[in-house]
């Protein structure tokens, strides 16, 4: 695919106008004139080649964008396994943005297609759905995952529902309590240091 990409992009540069732009470069002999006669020329005359490369060079981009994810965060490939049935067996699962994370095993299939997850507050259950999400999604791009195997089956979509809001949301009314009750208590104590 990459082959491809940079053949195409060497194709379409092989114009007149941009040797001769190159060669004038090279001599030393490109001036402020010379530029602008050329830009209207090469827009005027080459804007679908333009747009290609401007095509190419996003997708060349990306591709070396993602290279570079897989490189930084260490990213493994995923196998797909063909069929019908849902599948998912990771090992080592991380969440990808986490200084320090937890690394966790998990496997669904057609027997095993249930996960009750529990545990306290900031345990990690969230952590631990984003990352199946963020890997599966990963893993669908053509993307290394972040874990040290996964094999999974094709999925038509991902769908989470992890109320934040109603968490942030009792946080927030926990927190104004217990401000309002300290708030109390100062302004009794500031009444009966004056009184």
């Amino acid at each position: 695919m990459l082959r491809i990409l940079v053949d195409r992009a060497a194709h379409l540069l092989r114009q007149r106008e941009f040797d001769d732009i190159i060669s004038l470069d090279d001599e030393g002999k490109l001036n402020y004139i010379q530029i602008l006669r050329y830009d209207s020329i090469i827009r005027r005359k080459h804007k679908k080649i333009l747009w290609e490369l401007t095509e190419l060079y996003t997708r060349l981009d990306a591709y070396y964008s993602m290279a570079m994810a897989v490189r930084r965060f260490d990213l493994k490939f995923p196998t797909f396994r063909e069929g019908n049935d849902p599948y998912i067996d990771v090992k080592g699962l991380y969440h990808i943005i986490l200084p320090q994370p937890v690394a966790y095993d998990m496997t669904f299939d057609k027997r095993r297609n249930f996960l009750f997850l529990t545990g306290a507050n900031m345990a990690g259950k969230t952590t631990f759905i984003k990352a199946v999400g963020v890997a599966t999604f990963l893993a669908h791009l053509g993307m290394g995952v972040p874990a040290q195997e996964m094999e999974l089956s094709f999925f038509h979509g991902i769908l989470s529902n992890i109320r934040c809001r109603t968490i942030s949301s009792k946080a927030k009314a926990t927190s104004t309590a217990r401000y309002s009750a300290s708030k109390t208590q100062s302004s009794k104590s500031a009444t009966a240091k004056t009184g």
